[in-house]
């Protein structure tokens, strides 16, 4: 039997991250553990490697592929960023996490798999919001889920209406929006 999402949560609390939330964790364990060996998901922005770590240590099952731009959250480090993320990789033990510093349109551009979930949690602004799901999107399954993190952030500075913006307009035809919890938005490739 895997961890709980309780023992999940201990496990990554001391990773500090911009807004990872408890309940994030249970998105991973409803979506991401019940898939089956080899499934893949697709996360960018990943910031401190908190979430990423939370979605493998639910689905060690599946292939994580996850980037960022190379600063991630808090944007200064005494170490380099690619050591400090792989060094906790190595820490929880998670060897199904691909991880690389891109950015989201230039990572793996001869990509040409299918993704059963792709999670973004990365630039928050319209254009770049829109950008990564003319690029990703396509390569959902139907039936296949979309998470974005942040989507109902709750800090009046924090709105992020940019990526909403680009969420709806690019995701109200093709994708059913399932649910919200903590700091993730659930849709479904329809």
């Amino acid at each position: 039997m895997g961890k709980t999402i309780e023992e999940i949560n201990q496990e990554t609390d001391y990773i500090v991250s911009f807004d990872m939330r408890p309940e994030d964790t249970e998105v991973y364990m409803k979506y991401i553990a019940p898939l089956p060996e080899g499934s893949i998901v697709v996360d960018f922005g990943t910031g401190q490697a908190k979430n990423v770590i939370r979605m493998a240590l639910c689905a060690p099952q599946v292939q994580i592929w996850t980037w960022d731009w190379a600063r991630g959250n808090p944007e200064t480090f005494p170490i380099p960023y690619f050591k400090i993320i792989t060094d906790r990789l190595r820490k929880h033990k998670v060897d199904n996490v691909y991880f690389s510093i891109n950015k989201s349109d230039e990572a793996w551009q001869d990509w040409d798999q299918e993704i059963d979930i792709l999670n973004i949690d990365a630039s928050h602004d319209y254009h770049s919001t829109l950008k990564d799901l003319e690029r990703w999107e396509p390569f959902v399954k139907k039936g296949g889920f979309i998470f974005i993190h942040d989507f109902e952030y709750d800090k009046p500075n924090f709105k992020f209406t940019g990526m909403r913006q680009a969420v709806f307009e690019y995701c109200n035809k093709d994708c059913q929006f399932l649910e919200y919890i903590g700091g993730t938005q659930v849709l479904c490739k329809i």
